[in-house]
């Protein structure tokens, strides 16, 4: 037996040798596959509870998850190999979007929600409904905007077709927030606003919606009314105790004042919620305020100290979603450094691959992305020949993933590193 501390706790696991030596035992005795069952439904019940308690603002089931991947992916793995759906599929939606998302695992979520919905009968709407949530929570976080309105769809219909209110809920709320991504505010309201009549839902989901409208607020150019409810909210979360949902809160605010103009308190709000974030572990967030830093430092004409954001956020995700769309806003932040340092081929291919992969997934750029994105453009397109332009755009527009993370680094010298 060996003890691994992990800080206040500490953990007993088995020796390799030994592990293996009484897996064979199990099957031996021919009891391998009701062990395999109890480890399942154990930690079924213990996700289950975990997220009525995360319901209710009481924190604790992303460190768990954090703490129990490798016994959560095989509960998850042998529900699907025994055909243990009911019991894999609760688990699976007790864990919920944000786990995998902060842990950098979007990609693993989405595969292990498309698995089970693949597999679940259609007549199994409950859990139908209980996945999709977070599928199309996971989908849109990680752009894939296209994707995630069908889910959402998806996901809207089963809680509909099993009548119970807070998955209907949750169901429109995570739907609503794909239709903000998708600039559809109209559409976007229609779907908040059922979502914020239905009765008896938990507190966190109060709070979710109160978020959506702040955004909307936020998107429709409403910036003082978006403020003050995000503000609120920050006070909110930061009582509850979800430092990871007041980094977020935060840099929103950072945002707002983006669109203000005031670059100088977005870039004090943006290192607020690093701060919060890199304290809280809150790795689902720490790349959206990196890109946000860099575009306003940027933006305001710090060029020197922008490309240290980006460099930072292609580390984050280069290795797990090379083609996350942070890592793409990352690549185009680094081609605007580029197109002001003179280095106009460079920057003209990373401007291709950014268009490229941004079309492939479905993703619409946000306010900040958007004015860099309109600056970059417009440097190119006064500074290379129409046909030169376009040569090195469709260059950029077939490169892989990892060729454009590669041609980006080669900025890295002169970006530095960002200051931790």
């Amino acid at each position: 037996m060996m003890a691994d501390p992990h800080g206040e706790s500490v953990r007993y696991r088995l020796l390799e040798s030994t592990r293996v030596y009484a897996a064979e035992q199990l099957v031996a005795a021919g009891e391998r596959e009701e062990l395999a069952s109890r480890h399942l439904r154990y930690f079924c019940d213990w996700f289950v509870e975990l997220r009525r308690e995360h319901e209710q603002l009481r924190p604790g089931i992303e460190a768990a998850f954090a703490t129990e991947l490798d016994d959560v992916r095989v509960a998850l793995d042998g529900a699907l190999i025994r055909r243990e759906l009911a019991e894999g599929a609760e688990l699976l939606a007790a864990i919920g979007a944000g786990c995998w998302l902060g842990g950098g695992l979007g990609l693993e979520g989405i595969a292990r929600c498309e698995a089970f919905l693949a597999e679940l009968p259609t007549s199994e709407s409950r859990l139908r409904g209980k996945l999709g949530a977070p599928l199309t929570n996971i989908l849109s976080r990680t752009g894939r905007v296209t994707q995630a309105r069908e889910a959402g769809v998806v996901a809207i219909g089963c809680a509909r077709a099993n009548g119970h209110g807070p998955l209907l809920a949750l169901a429109l709320q995570e739907y609503a927030f794909v239709l903000l991504y998708s600039r559809d505010f109209p559409a976007a309201e229609c779907a908040l606003a059922e979502a914020e009549a239905i009765e008896g839902v938990p507190p966190l989901c109060r709070l979710v919606s109160l978020n959506c409208r702040a955004t909307l607020s936020m998107e429709t150019g409403e910036l003082d009314s978006a403020a003050h409810t995000y503000e609120r909210l920050r006070e909110e979360w930061r009582s509850a105790g979800f430092g990871r949902y007041e980094a977020f809160v935060t840099v929103q605010l950072a945002d707002i004042e983006f669109r203000r103009g005031q670059y100088h308190r977005a870039a004090e709000l943006s290192w607020d919620a690093i701060s919060l974030a890199r304290n809280d572990d809150a790795s689902a967030y720490l790349p959206y305020i990196l890109v946000l830093l860099g575009e306003v430092l940027a933006v305001s004409g710090a060029i020197d100290a922008a490309g240290g954001p980006a460099i930072e956020v292609i580390g984050l995700w280069a290795r797990g979603d090379p083609g996350h769309f942070h890592v793409t806003l990352a690549i185009e932040l680094l081609a605007y450094i580029a197109a002001a340092e003179g280095d106009l081929d460079r920057s003209a291919r990373l401007a291709g691959y950014a268009e490229a992969s941004f079309a492939r997934i479905g993703y619409l750029r946000g306010y900040a992305p958007l004015a860099l994105y309109e600056r970059l453009t417009t440097h190119l397109h006064q500074h290379l020949a129409p046909n030169e332009l376009a040569h090195l755009t469709t260059q950029g527009a077939s490169l892989s993933s990892e060729a454009a993370i590669a041609l980006a680094r080669t900025l890295e010298t002169n970006a530095g590193t960002l200051a931790t």
